[in-house]
């Protein structure tokens, strides 16, 4: 199976895909020097072995927010949400996350 226009992937060992896709891009919203163009979206899914959507999920970018990562975890029955911010704060690149429980579909 192929999985086209990802910008980030992630595979279990019993063969899911995770991928994410930054859609809507806008060329005004620039990161690091104008060198990154920031998505206004993304694009999380969860694909099946066969190739099957198990999961799939749309997230508007917020205002900080740099990126957004998907992590299968081996047994393919857990994903890790991670999305990268840009604190003023400490000027520092962060990172938190959420772990998604995938269920099977039948």
């Amino acid at each position: 199976m192929l999985v086209s226009d990802v910008d980030q992937v992630s595979f279990s060992n019993d063969g899911k895909i995770g991928s994410v896709k930054e859609v809507l891009k806008d060329p005004k919203r620039r990161f690091n020097g104008d060198s990154v163009i920031l998505p206004i979206e993304f694009v999380a899914e969860i694909r099946n072995p066969d190739g099957g959507l198990a999961a799939s999920q749309r997230f508007t970018r917020k205002n900080h927010q740099l990126d957004l990562r998907v992590m299968l975890s081996p047994a393919g029955k857990e994903a890790a949400l991670i999305w990268g911010e840009w604190s003023q704060a400490t000027d520092k690149y962060e990172e938190s996350g959420r772990i998604v429980i995938l269920g099977s579909r039948n």
